[in-house]
């Protein structure tokens, strides 16, 4: 009996031992375990489908400090995010960070110039090029948030300035993994012009059109005007039509935002759209894409005397009416 106490006893000291010293043989191993962070771009269909390099054709990500200081930039190109939608950051040491990732900005975009000195994170915005008189870009933001504004231009609550979906920890001597899903961050708003008399030039202008975001997501209350030319399109049906695309930040809708054709490029106004008459009127039309045609019904010469009596129709695009063809 004395015997095997003995022995258990023995056997609990060795097992003791045996766990103190490979700890410390653990914790001696670890100096020599790599600290390595990656930071995966993902965009999903609502199927579940990976679709990122099928609609992102550039990622700019940002990494923040704890004092939500700028300390990491990398821009990947369409090559690179074919070969890996991710971003392995070197010599990152642990800590808390807050990551931001930002799609296809490109000519027609700019952020603010970090170029110089470390800015916080509330000091950066990315807006529609000044230079840029036509249009936006197909841009996107990451983490996946809710949209400023709902698709109907309804606030869709206030959002949060704590960073919880940004957030992410590098712990020392392990494989850190941020995962950060993209959501679409434009507005598409096409505007369509069938016209019997063949006009050959029809352009189309949008006003007070949301063009700048902060990081958080926000829209910033700094709108543009911009005009474009209604290109020739060829409809599904193989009918002609004039389509001109607005690609624009998620802002409330209300009633200051018109889109107006214009007689040629500077030229007369033939008809004013109300953006925020036209979706009370045609509810079905609300959603990330809007689609506004403008159909001209008689064929009469452009005096001011006999407008009135030239006919206008707004109305949602029928299904067939798209997709479209671009003319070469």
């Amino acid at each position: 009996m004395k015997t095997s106490v003995r022995y258990f006893r023995d056997l609990c000291r060795f097992l003791i031992l045996l766990l103190v010293t490979g700890c410390g043989l653990i914790e001696q191993g670890m100096d020599d375990c790599p600290t390595t962070t990656t930071i995966l771009f993902t965009y999903k269909s609502d199927k579940g489908n990976e679709i990122l390099t099928d609609y992102i054709t550039s990622v700019d990500a940002f990494i923040f400090d704890s004092e939500e200081m700028m300390v990491r930039h990398r821009k990947f190109t369409s090559s690179e995010l074919r070969a890996f939608s991710g971003w392995h950051v070197d010599d990152l040491p642990p800590g808390e960070y807050y990551v931001v990732c930002w799609g296809n900005v490109g000519d027609n975009s700019r952020m603010t110039d970090f170029s110089r000195d470390i800015l916080p994170f509330s000091d950066f915005i990315i807006r529609i090029h000044p230079d840029v008189t036509t249009s936006g870009e197909q841009i996107y933001y990451a983490p996946d948030m809710k949209h400023p504004h709902s698709a109907e231009g309804v606030a869709t609550k206030v959002q949060s300035t704590t960073l919880t979906e940004h957030y992410f920890k590098v712990v020392a001597y392990a494989d850190n993994i941020k995962e950060m899903p993209f959501v679409r961050a434009h507005r598409t708003i096409n505007v369509y012009v069938v016209d019997p008399c063949e006009e050959p030039e029809w352009w189309i202008q949008g006003t007070k059109l949301a063009s700048e975001y902060d990081f958080y997501y926000r829209t910033r209350d700094v709108f543009r005007t911009f005009t474009q030319e209604a290109k020739e399109i060829t409809t599904l049906l193989g009918d002609k039509a004039y389509l001109s695309t607005f690609h624009v930040g998620y802002s409330e809708i209300k009633n200051d935002i018109d889109f107006i054709l214009l007689e040629g490029q500077g030229g007369r106004e033939i008809v004013k759209v109300n953006l925020k008459k036209f979706l009370e009127d045609n509810p079905s039309a609300f959603g990330n894409t809007i689609d506004i045609l403008i159909t001209l019904c008689d064929c009469l010469p452009f005096t001011d005397d006999n407008f009135l009596d030239l006919g206008v129709s707004i109305s949602i695009p029928m299904w067939n009416f798209t997709p479209i063809v671009p003319k070469p």
